[in-house]
């Protein structure tokens, strides 16, 4: 129980200060890098039962150590897959260096001369404090079904849909047009010549023409077999995104998509998706979560702890070590 009071109080933090620092994606930096460290610092305090001050400070602390830059979305990198591992790292490191008496600034969030203002041309610094104690972000997050950027899931669905509902052969097809906000298009709808397979996970071209090809997203399609595949690049050389503004009136939690497909014969298909799979407004259900919650961990860990672990989740508040949940999240060497 007191490992899930942990979980919800990290995120709780980490997503309000993100929320109000929101913008500083425009400015290129990357949101988990970045705002990871405060719900890793507020996890950490949570789990050690650590007094206001010292909380106070691991949340100071954690501020000097917010990073991380998505220059991968237009060039690739794998050090993106770092990110989230540095930020929780961080975040851990400043609990215990608060603990050990080190200090940090007490405005360090809200300061004018802290977080907010250091990494968002415009912050919104009320998102922080509103329904405080009685809204639980955690309950907010989107759980992503696809093994790509986020951002261009919509736009997945959407070309799914158009599968499902009509006979289409890739190699009939002319030209693929998705339409979506400013936001999601300059996140996937710039890498055209994908080099490896963090860039190929933020081309929104390659993830349709997987689609269109494979009839999936799953971690295994994203392969180097795959990324030099002429089929699919034959496709992905048919995608053009565009930004629409009718969508940009959406609400911010929208990750809308048009998508039309035009056929060497003329005929148009069209589908929108205003929210992917996945998120609140259309969450995937308890055995899609555990089909892919078994297809990425059955890559490192035999079926039989698979099993173990996700019986141990299910029962977690019951649970009276948390030992025993985590020797089953280690993989062993072959």
């Amino acid at each position: 129980k007191q490992l899930i009071t942990s979980i919800v109080a990290g995120y709780d933090v980490m997503l309000r200060i993100g929320s109000a620092a929101r913008l500083m994606m425009e400015r290129g930096f990357h949101t988990t890098g970045v705002i990871g460290p405060f719900g890793s610092a507020a996890a950490a305090c949570s789990a050690q039962e650590a007094d206001l001050d010292t909380s106070i400070n691991a949340l100071g602390i954690a501020a000097s150590e917010c990073g991380g830059i998505s220059e991968y979305t237009r060039s690739g990198g794998s050090v993106k897959r770092l990110h989230a591992g540095f930020a929780a790292q961080a975040g851990v490191k400043a609990a215990q260096l608060a603990g050990l008496g080190i200090t940090g600034p007490s405005t360090a969030i809200e300061g004018e001369r802290g977080f907010c203002q250091a990494y968002a041309d415009k912050y919104f610094i009320e998102d922080i404090n509103e329904g405080l104690g009685s809204e639980f972000k955690i309950l907010d997050v989107a759980i992503k079904p696809y093994c790509c950027c986020f951002a261009q899931h919509a736009a997945i669905d959407a070309t799914s849909l158009i599968m499902a509902n009509n006979h289409i052969k890739p190699d009939d097809i002319a030209k693929i047009f998705v339409r979506q906000k400013h936001r999601e298009a300059s996140a996937v709808g710039v890498i055209e010549e994908p080099t490896d397979i963090v860039s190929v996970q933020f081309s929104g071209r390659f993830g349709l023409a997987l689609r269109l090809i494979r009839g999936g997203n799953r971690l295994t399609d994203y392969s180097e077999a795959n990324l030099k595949d002429h089929l699919i690049l034959a496709q992905v050389n048919k995608v053009k995104w565009i930004i629409d503004d009718e969508l940009e009136k959406m609400p911010p939690e929208s990750n809308a998509a048009k998508v039309t497909i035009i056929m060497k014969n003329g005929k148009k298909y069209e589908e929108r998706v205003d929210y992917s799979k996945g998120t609140i407004q259309n969450p995937m259900n308890q055995a899609e979560i555990l089909d892919k919650f078994r297809g990425l961990s059955s890559t490192v860990l035999p079926a039989a702890r698979v099993n173990k672990i996700i019986e141990a989740v299910e029962t977690l508040e019951d649970l009276d070590d948390v030992g025993k949940l985590s020797s089953l999240l280690v993989a062993k060497a072959n």
